[in-house]
């Protein structure tokens, strides 16, 4: 079984954080290490990631001075021993508990470098689906590099965003170390995805983003 590194950047998340990691914390995939990076928050988002670390002995906790998101993951990555990467928001989205088993099961059959599921929007009691792709793509999308970034600069189909993919560790490991500079969000995708030869794109809402509170 692969093991997979969950990294989780955390400023000021306590709100949905204990939601958020006990996402993560009951998967139905289970050989996994959970890294947590604080940013320097000043509310109680330490002491709780802190009680998840005496909890679950898959969970460390590292602490950075006040830095920007691409910094708290560079920085994290660095610690990160899986053959896979996940990168999840504390603050805003949670995990379906077969998130992680599915896109293991699928990286896996498809011999992809990364893969993309999507996400419910979440406002207030209502869940919202943006399904326009389902028919014309049917489960999934095999996606080349060239048609890759095509995607990504439509910014529809493959978001350019960090979130909800499921990376070789390697791949993101020569990324940062080609490209140490790179600390903001749009410009990291990018250089990520430069890189990815094979992509997969699975029509499978597994992600719960806030969009209000």
């Amino acid at each position: 079984m692969y093991k997979v590194s969950v990294i989780v950047p955390i400023y000021n998340a306590e709100e949905n954080l204990n939601r958020c990691l006990d996402s993560i914390r009951n998967q139905t995939y289970t050989n996994m290490e959970i890294i947590l990076v604080d940013s320097g928050s000043t509310d109680n988002s330490k002491k709780i990631a802190i009680g998840y670390v005496r909890f679950d002995k898959r969970i460390r906790l590292l602490n950075m001075e006040r830095s920007k998101l691409c910094e708290a993951i560079n920085y994290a990555t660095e610690y990160a021993t899986g053959q896979y990467m996940l990168y999840v928001d504390s603050k805003d989205s949670w995990l379906d508990k077969n998130m992680i088993s599915l896109m293991v099961e699928k990286q896996e059959k498809y011999k992809s470098d990364a893969i993309q599921v999507d996400s419910y929007d979440v406002y207030f009691d209502k869940l919202l689906y943006d399904d326009k792709y389902i028919e014309e793509d049917g489960e999934g999308l095999i996606l080349d590099n060239k048609y890759l970034m095509e995607e990504l600069n439509i910014n529809e189909r493959v978001k350019n965003v960090i979130w909800g993919k499921l990376y070789k560790t390697d791949l993101i490991k020569k990324m940062i170390l080609e490209n140490e500079e790179k600390t903001n969000e749009l410009q990291w995708i990018y250089e990520v995805m430069n890189i990815i030869e094979r992509y997969i794109i699975l029509h499978k809402p597994v992600i719960y983003n806030i969009k209000e509170n």
